[in-house]
């Protein structure tokens, strides 16, 4: 019984022995190199080395450096090579290999198998600091960084000193991202030393900075006195750079303050200062001087053409006219149209005078109540119509300004032509406004107080005012109805006029209009 116990103990002493030096055999084995079922990141690693590992892991994940944003938008890619970059994963490899290798092979059979092994990263980082420090789109500071520049919303204060980027905060910023291997970095959102910003607004530093400040706050509360008018189913806005416009500066004062040989009642040579209007004398004597590009009083009081805002209102009455409302119909935009019912020559809708007093008011303060959604001032002799009604899609339109003619079949153009209307000097002008041819004829005469005339096309519009060839005439259109016009009815050549004729059915609409 002994004799078994003994040689079971020692079959037991012997298998433990084997045991541990299977241990130790395969420790050594696994001494240097990695045992068993090892992954670090998605890398087998059982065999191989720190060494074999990290260069595979450095392979793998070949870094092309870093795209640094700007809040502009602008990009900077700094390359590793630029910085002398280096990358290693060795460190943790190691790491990774010694709690795994040797004698704790054994680990491998029941405890973490998977591992992801951080990167070590070196540069030199006062490259990277005079990378970022000379990075174009990076404003430098100077005592400039703040002026005034008109665009096309009138007059605006630049500030360059706005987002202006802290290179310390920005640099570290980059650093870190750099550290981590990231990809890109967005400034904006980035933050350096506790949580600072990379960008922050400077301040005006000196007196003549905030002067500044101070003249660009006067110009834009003049330029904010803006409005808007309803005319003909459009909003039509006094806006910023219209104002702008208004101001006297250096670059426009020479022409404003020449001499000027128009009528006593221009208003040229015309200012307005505080609340008041001068003349050109006046102002010079009171004192005025440049600053910034403009021109101000003694008092750095802004100064105001009245020249200028009577341009504006003139050429309102220029622009929106009656071939405006037409187009805006033709383009679907509005149906409201408007016409001056004259025969003069004068067909302008808005009231010039009434619209630079309202404009002149603003300035002086005189008119403090919201101009906003009231109408433009129209001329005594303006009509209102609505030309899906009067007119609809197949219409005749004659432009006496333009001396043409024009026939729409179903909102198509379908001929146009040159015309000679009545002549506006002997007070013969050709009657506007919206009208149906009421009769057509073919070989008639033309009978009036100091003459008969033959045509061979006829199509009456407005009582003894018809559209007709005139086989007299060798020339049409320009500006001949000033001094040759007709007696007020529209001649046409007859080649033309002949194909109207057979097209144009009796109670067709007809639009004359200057």
């Amino acid at each position: 019984m002994k004799k078994r116990i003994g040689i079971c103990l020692s079959i037991f002493l012997l298998l433990i022995s084997l045991f541990c030096l299977g241990i130790v055999f395969l420790g050594y084995c696994y001494k240097d190199v990695f045992p068993a079922f090892i992954w670090v990141d998605d890398i087998y690693c059982t065999g191989k080395t720190a060494e074999e590992v990290n260069s595979q892991l450095m392979q793998k994940s070949a870094y092309e450096g870093i795209r640094v944003v700007d809040i502009s938008g602008a990009e900077l890619l700094i390359k590793p090579e630029d910085i002398d970059m280096t990358i290693s994963y060795l460190d943790d490899v190691e790491l990774i290999q010694k709690s795994r290798g040797g004698l704790y092979w054994w680990k491998s059979f029941y405890g973490k198998r998977h591992f992801t092994a951080r990167a070590t990263v070196y540069f030199d980082s006062g490259k990277l600091d005079d990378i970022l420090a000379n990075w174009e789109a990076f404003p430098s500071y100077d005592n400039e960084f703040i002026y005034i520049t008109e665009g096309s919303d009138g007059y605006e204060l630049v500030n360059n000193g706005q987002n202006f980027p802290n290179i310390e905060e920005i640099q570290y910023a980059v650093f870190c991202a750099l550290l981590e291997l990231k990809p890109s970095i967005e400034l904006a959102d980035a933050q350096g030393h506790y949580g600072m910003s990379c960008y922050s607004d400077l301040e005006p530093a000196n007196n003549d900075q905030k002067h500044l400040v101070s003249l660009y706050e006067k110009v834009n509360a003049l330029q904010n006195k803006g409005y808007s008018l309803e005319f003909a189913g459009t909003n039509i806005s006094l806006g910023r750079k219209e104002i702008s416009d208004f101001l006297l500066t250096a670059r426009n004062k020479d022409n404003l303050f020449s001499e000027d040989e128009e009528s006593e009642d221009s208003q040229h040579g015309k200012f307005i200062v505080n609340n008041r209007v001068y003349d050109k004398d006046e102002l010079i004597s009171s004192g005025i001087y440049e600053d910034n590009g403009f021109i101000v009083d003694e008092n750095d009081n802004l100064i105001l053409s009245v020249e200028k805002i009577y341009d504006y209102a003139s050429a309102l009455s220029k622009k929106y006219d009656t071939s405006w409302c037409l187009n805006n119909y033709k383009n679907g935009i509005a149906t409201e149209l408007l016409i001056n019912e004259t025969r003069k020559g004068d067909g302008s809708l808005i009231n010039t005078e009434a619209e630079f007093e309202r404009i002149k008011n603003v300035f002086l303060n005189l008119d403090n109540d919201s101009l906003d959604n009231q109408k433009l001032t129209l001329n005594d002799n303006v009509k209102v119509y609505d030309a899906s009604e009067k007119l609809g899609n197949t219409y005749i339109e004659v432009n006496m300004n333009r001396q043409q003619l024009k026939y729409y079949v179903d909102g198509e153009l379908s001929m146009e032509m040159p015309v000679v209307t009545g002549n506006i000097n002997r007070k013969r002008g050709t009657p506007a406004g919206i009208f149906d041819v009421y009769n057509k004829r073919y070989h008639t005469y033309l009978r009036g107080a100091d003459y008969v005339s033959y045509v061979n096309y006829w199509l009456g519009v407005n009582k003894g005012v018809g559209i007709h060839d005139a086989t007299w005439r060798n020339k049409f259109g320009e500006e001949i109805y000033k001094s040759d016009g007709s007696h007020g009815c529209i001649n046409c050549p007859k080649d033309q006029v002949s194909l109207l004729w057979e097209v144009a059915d009796i109670g067709t609409p007809v639009i004359l209009y200057y």
